[in-house]
């Protein structure tokens, strides 16, 4: 399953599969969406659909937990424009993302 907006894909087959296998309890990122102030790293996906991974709302911290429905990615704005995503995030082994103040730069 592919999912898009209007301007970009966001999640491509290859990543969907491994954010399914890694479902909720998975806590190493695959990929990175952001917009505006938010700033996701997503790690997987339930079987509600229900995307997990790491979220940054620039308040100063890091949570952990469920982030949004997968069918409601291609309608999400922030600011002024649609999700986008990081074509060139990679994680980094052994980086701590619940210690840090924010996500932006990651």
């Amino acid at each position: 399953m592919n999912v898009r907006n209007p301007i970009m894909m966001l999640i491509t087959k290859p990543q969907y599969e491994k954010l399914l296998a890694g479902g909720q309890r998975n806590m190493e990122p695959v990929i990175k969406l952001f917009g505006g102030p938010i700033t996701w790293l997503v790690t997987g996906i339930d079987e509600a659909g229900i995307l997990w991974g790491y979220g940054d709302i620039s308040q100063g911290y890091v949570e952990f937990g469920t982030l949004c429905h997968v069918s409601e990615l291609p309608t999400l704005k922030c600011g002024i424009g649609f999700i986008e995503r990081d074509y060139y995030f990679t994680h980094k082994p052994g980086t701590k993302y619940l210690g840090l103040e924010s996500l932006s730069g990651i």
